[in-house]
């Protein structure tokens, strides 16, 4: 571009901060080189234009001057300067367009304000050859187009590159370190680029290129005011858009302005793409340290989890452990845990979340894991394998149970030696049932571990394991310390609707209430007299064992329910009940007389898993006679408000 160009593009930026429009910078270079006007009478002319008239309509000399610094330079004149050039107009010595000239030339090269011009120049003219067909060059005449440049122009500085359609910034991620997991994939996210180096302005588009390709259904952002004002952009990428394989990618932007004319493809950032899940950790050991902490290592897989964190924490407390900085190597984590926090473990759920570089995260209850809790100078308890089951009686499936079935053995692999004078314990879960039988005795060459679920029909192991459900082994040295068996062999049923099977709930027999304190009256078989003395009592029933296993049983008195033996175990040939939970000398005739006010008769109900329930038949009678042998001293009653207390903390009694 020649010396005029150059000329009438800086009078353009002077007088209206803007590029020469393509049809301008033409005529005004075809009137100086037919020498039609002088630079100085063009400068002139253009103070008499339309749009300077636009412009600074009702505005005065100072407005004026000012602008054209302001323009040119980035800043207000100092006041000298302007003081001179307003007085030189208004008393006709120059006319605005010689001061126009005179400012712009009067700027040194090297100076903020030779530089700023210098700027200013360079993107001019690069923009005004950008529209080199009709429609770009029609597209700069409009108003829209006229201020979207001149917002650009504004931020056209000394202190600032000149600014182009190409980024030179980097993308910013939300995870803030170049990822995108699973869980943003699926929802969409936002990505956030300066705008600090770029020639855009309202309207202007952004479209999101990865590894240097436009995406399948194209990301594109149109910029706001508010995203101009601020240099900075958010796009936001939609929901489940097709992003190949995961694996290192590069996401770049390219830019559209609104007059046609496309950059080239900005700064590449590198980012991974996994939406992959970490697995959850493989199996614990905890062990108490010299420093005093409870050491819980917890084997994690190899990784996966390089770059991210893990958390253990108690469900539902900040009580939290994590372990930062995970390697591509580890094969392992050691949270340090203190006195309360390993006591806590106990007695609660312990949710453990894994976290990959990406933020993908998995959780998990530790206590799914097997473990083992090791004690004084136990070595690592080898976890108990090769959980089998054999069902016993009548036609037997592999790993299954069947209407036929009356018991089932269960057996597990350990390694000899490492459990001597220990015992084991199966757990069963499934469909809310838990359960727990022993191996009580564990020899120095013993490699197997076995379990009796003995019931005494089929119809009572249908009740125990109708439902199936997983098995778990939990191994027990003699210093106390444990290993649970990985994860747990489910047993199937093949139980057929509706099919005939062997066995029923027998009634409980032989009821027995034995009265505490004060006098015990003689009772006959089949009764017991309750006297003014008696502060309480206990009650027993005979059952078959193995029939009503994990269930429960009542006991009802004048058909007002009393007390529960809320678990019966396999081996329980008696259920038994209290109506206390402090000691007896908490308690005074009142108490009891306050929960049997009369007699009547008493029966026991039991009911197993399945909701089978069966009521005692024999007859058996509580008689009260509280007004016999009533010596007891009634000072010695527990205030109303503490038997209440007593009353109200009854875990096993209702009243």
């Amino acid at each position: 571009m020649g010396t005029n160009a150059s000329t009438i593009q800086k009078i353009y930026i002077a007088y209206f901060n803007r590029p020469a429009d393509v049809a301008g910078l033409a005529y005004w270079e075809g009137q100086l080189s037919a020498n039609k006007i002088s630079m100085e009478g063009l400068a002139q002319s253009f103070s008499e234009q339309v749009e300077y008239r636009n412009t600074y309509g009702g505005k005065n000399t100072y407005d004026v001057v000012s602008a054209l610094y302001q323009n040119l330079f980035g800043r207000a004149p100092d006041s000298a300067g302007l003081a001179y050039w307003v007085g030189q107009i208004d008393n006709g010595t120059i006319n605005l367009g010689i001061t126009a000239l005179a400012i712009l030339n009067g700027a040194s090269p090297s100076s903020n304000d030779g530089i700023s011009i210098a700027n200013k120049l360079s993107f001019a003219q690069n923009f005004t050859a950008s529209l080199d067909t009709q429609a770009k060059a029609a597209s700069y005449t409009t108003s829209s187009g006229i201020d979207a440049i001149k917002l650009i122009m504004s931020k056209v500085l000394a202190g600032t590159p000149v600014p182009t359609l190409t980024s030179h910034s980097n993308l910013s991620f939300p995870s803030g370190h170049n990822t995108v997991n699973a869980i943003e994939a699926l929802r969409g996210f936002k990505l956030d680029l300066s705008l600090s180096d770029l020639a855009v302005s309202v309207g202007y588009k952004l479209e999101l290129m990865i590894n240097g390709e436009p995406l399948g259904t194209p990301v594109i952002h149109t910029l706001s005011m508010a995203e101009i004002q601020a240099q900075k952009a958010s796009i936001l990428v939609p929901a489940s858009i097709f992003w190949g394989i995961d694996g290192d990618k590069r996401a770049s932007i390219k830019v559209s302005d609104i007059f046609g004319n496309t950059g080239e493809i900005g700064a590449e950032t590198k980012f991974l793409l996994d939406r992959v899940y970490p697995e959850k950790g493989s199996s614990f050991t905890v062990r108490k340290q010299s420093d005093n902490l409870y050491h819980l290592e917890m084997i994690i897989p190899q990784g996966q989890l390089n770059g991210g964190h893990i958390t253990l924490g108690l469900w539902e407390t900040d009580n939290s452990v994590r372990v930062d900085t995970i390697s591509a190597t580890d094969k392992k984590v050691t949270f340090k845990l203190n006195e309360d926090q390993y006591r806590d473990m106990h007695f609660s759920s312990h949710f453990v979340r894994e976290y990959d570089l990406a933020g993908n995260s998995i959780m998990f209850d530790i206590w799914d894991l097997p473990n083992a809790l090791l004690k004084g100078s136990d070595t690592e308890l080898t976890t108990p394998k090769n959980i089998k089951f054999t069902a016993v009686g009548g036609k037997v499936d592999a790993d299954a149970i069947n209407a036929s079935n009356s018991s089932l053995i269960v057996t597990a692999d350990i390694v000899a030696g490492e459990a001597t004078g220990g015992h084991a314990e199966l757990s069963f879960n499934g469909s809310s049932r838990y359960f727990l039988v022993s191996d009580s005795e564990i020899l120095a060459t013993d490699t197997k571990l076995t379990f009796e679920i003995k019931t005494d029909s089929p119809f009572a192991l249908k009740s125990l394991l109708g439902d199936g459900g997983k098995a778990y082994v939990t191994l027990y040295t003699a210093a106390g310390s444990s290993s649970l068996s990985l994860n747990g062999l489910t047993l199937t049923t093949k139980y057929i609707a509706g099919e005939a099977i062997q066995g029923s709930l027998s009634a409980p027999t032989n009821i027995k209430i034995t009265p505490l304190g004060g006098i015990v009256s003689n009772s006959n078989p089949g009764s017991v007299v309750l006297n003014g003395t008696n502060v309480a009592f206990t009650a027993e029933a005979t059952i078959v064992p193995g029939q009503v296993t994990s269930g429960y049983a009542e006991l009802w008195i004048n058909n007002k329910l009393m007390a529960k033996d809320q678990y019966i175990s396999l081996t329980d040939t008696q259920v038994t009940f209290s109506v206390t939970s402090a000691p007896l000398s908490a308690y005074s005739p009142w108490y009891l007389q306050s929960i049997v006010p009369s007699g009547g008769e008493a029966v026991v109900k039991l009911f197993d898993l399945a909701g089978h329930e069966v009521v005692s038949v024999d007859n058996f009678t509580v008689i009260t006679n509280y007004s016999s042998l009533t010596g007891y001293d009634a000072s010695s009653d527990l205030p109303t408000s503490d038997l209440i207390q007593i009353i109200g903390s009854q875990q096993e009694t209702i009243f």
